[in-house]
């Protein structure tokens, strides 16, 4: 099965997230604590964002990070204020880091502006083209759905391949 049109779509998409979180940064310099993150900070928020809340651990999983260096990140993310660790009440042992609310509504902000954006760029596809390709990416995404773990940090693909080579 060739996916070469659905991996230029992801390039795609990709591109214009990334032109409106540009843009984003650059109207809102003042105000937006998102401004001043790098790639791999933007990626390590959205992933602890996505799994809130979530361990030292579970980041260092869903990252592929040393135990050293997502604890660094994470670090780097509580001093910039926009996550926060707190003790989890059922293992007063173990931290959970979540979010800060304030950091969801930039982040809604954001997918708000990428939807906008993707509109505009499909505002000349008839109605139901659009309603094929809504079909056909809840059917892509149910497929992928039943492929990955029930914490998605491995596809279970990868998981094979890794016993396999133990």
């Amino acid at each position: 099965m060739a996916l070469d049109h659905y991996f230029l779509m992801l390039r795609q998409v990709d591109e214009v997230v990334r032109q409106c979180m540009v843009d984003f940064n650059l109207q809102r310099r003042d105000e937006n604590p998102l401004s001043q993150l790098r790639g791999r900070q933007i990626n390590l928020l959205l992933t602890i964002t996505r799994h809130e809340p979530c361990s030292l651990n579970d980041v260092m999983r869903l990252q592929g990070l040393s135990a050293s260096a997502a604890s660094t990140a994470v670090d780097k993310l509580v001093r910039g204020g926009l996550v926060k660790r707190e003790i989890n009440a059922a293992n007063r042992r173990s931290v959970l880091i979540t979010t800060k609310p304030e950091i969801h509504d930039f982040l809604a902000e954001i997918e708000r502006n990428v939807q906008a954006r993707l509109m505009e760029l499909l505002k000349s596809c008839p109605q139901d083209e659009l309603d094929r390709m809504d079909r056909a990416s809840e059917s892509f995404t149910r497929h992928l759905e039943t492929g990955l773990t029930k914490d998605a940090s491995m596809c279970r693909f990868c998981m094979n391949v890794a016993s396999s080579a133990q």
